[in-house]
């Protein structure tokens, strides 16, 4: 048994794949052209940015400062 969506769907991946090159860089030059034809921002990764910028560290050690022996000369 097929999922029509997913045969879809690779079938779409197959077709960009070939028109780029199979490249990462083939398909991002692909995606800001289609950008500049689009209205509608193909990828947005503004709310992504937003949220790892907001992070803040935590104020506290899960552990205490470890001691260490003194270091001994080599004499």
């Amino acid at each position: 048994m097929s999922n029509e969506i997913l045969e879809e769907l690779w079938q779409f991946r197959r077709e960009i794949s070939d028109e780029t090159g199979g490249t990462l860089e083939g398909l991002s030059a692909h995606l800001k052209q289609r950008e500049k034809v689009t209205p509608a921002r193909l990828v947005d990764r503004s709310k992504l940015r937003s949220a790892t910028a907001t992070a803040k560290p935590a104020g506290k050690v899960a552990e205490t400062a470890a001691t260490y022996p003194e270091k001994r000369s080599a004499e």
